[in-house]
């Protein structure tokens, strides 16, 4: 387009000859305006409107502009025709004779033209390129409604399955089953609330760690059976964002392990803070480094793959199979759980 400016610009080195090719054989139209109105064009100007020469002459040029885009290329003409051009090209749509819409891409320059001022625009039909835009637009728009359906659904079908549950642990079941229902219940909260993260998210594949495990840590107080009103919860986030499957990942370790803490961490005499701490850290590009930890009185081993405990199996099978990471266990001033794995792209 730029070249085409340049050539017709310094026409007056051409032979008529070479500058009416030029003009002819443009792919764009060539419309030069001159106090409103259009004083010359092209070939092509008359192919892409639909209107002749004499009613592309007959009237002001803002006639064929489409009404709702008529005010951006009037204000933006008033600055052309004191010099002041933008260098970033304009697209705007015009009106065709039979009715039909047309998206241009305008560039422009000021020329001298009968003894005046005046614009020389080049004018580029883009009308197929956007609605091939458009239908890529709608097809993204498409899929992102039905990923947010499918979210939704998840979310809700686990919801109901926890009420289940919840009935089941409601009917005079032991301790010990009451609380295998309680934590079977927390596990399936922890996936319910990823999906509803996902289904309300603008990119329903990834979502923001720290704010994920912060709702469900405070899933897992609220629902325990002990008394948890004076145990604080210390989170320390940085902006990681994971893919789905790595983020549920993280959730279903991460409720195994704070579970753990508020059961069996502090006994009924503890009296000190009680504190459980949650870290969640970035190591170069792509480590995550996520650490549980509590100030209670520890565990009894210090290999935690041997232990019996399903939930703790459960924490290093998913961390080894599914994150591809690894856990390390230290009874340092009561327990700390760290994890490390490599963040997969979003």
């Amino acid at each position: 387009m730029n070249r085409h400016i340049e050539k017709i610009h310094q026409g007056k080195e051409l032979t008529s000859d070479c500058y009416r090719n030029i003009v002819e054989q443009a792919s764009e139209a060539i419309v030069i305006v001159q106090d409103d109105r259009i004083v010359f064009h092209n070939r092509k100007a008359v192919d892409i409107s639909g209107f002749s020469s004499e009613e592309l002459r007959a009237l002001p040029f803002h006639h064929f502009i489409y009404p709702e885009d008529r005010p951006m290329i009037l204000e933006r003409y008033q600055r052309e025709k004191c010099g002041q051009f933008e260098e970033d090209v304009c697209i705007f749509r015009i009106q065709k004779k039979d009715g039909e819409i047309c998206w241009l891409e305008k560039k422009a320059t000021q020329i001298q033209c009968q003894g005046g001022r005046a614009i020389l625009n080049l004018l580029d039909d883009i009308t197929e390129k956007r609605k091939l835009e458009f239908e890529i637009q709608k097809a993204l728009l498409d899929r992102t409604r039905a990923l947010q359906r499918i979210h939704e659904s998840v979310q809700n079908n686990l919801y109901t399955l926890s009420k289940a549950v919840n009935l089941q642990k409601d009917t005079g079941q032991s301790g010990a089953i009451q609380q295998f229902l309680r934590h079977t219940q927390n596990r399936i909260l922890s996936l319910a609330k990823i999906h509803g993260y996902l289904s309300r998210s603008e990119h329903f594949l990834s979502v923001r760690l720290g704010d994920y495990l912060y709702d469900l840590t405070q899933d897992i107080l609220r629902s325990s059976l002990k008394g948890v009103h004076d145990i604080r919860m210390d989170i320390q986030d940085t902006d990681a964002v994971l893919n789905i499957d790595q983020a549920i990942s993280c959730g279903i370790v991460v409720n195994e392990l704070v579970s753990n803490a508020v059961q069996h961490a502090f006994p009924a005499r503890w009296n000190r803070q009680k504190s459980i701490g949650l870290k969640i850290e970035k190591k170069g590009t792509d480590d995550v480094i996520l650490q549980v930890s509590d100030n209670g009185i520890g565990l009894p081993f210090e290999d935690i793959r041997r232990v019996e405990s399903f939930g703790l199996q459960l924490v290093v099978l998913i961390v080894e199979d599914e994150l591809k990471g690894e856990i390390q266990y230290s009874p340092e001033s009561g327990s700390r759980f760290m994890i490390q794995f490599k963040g997969a792209s979003v």
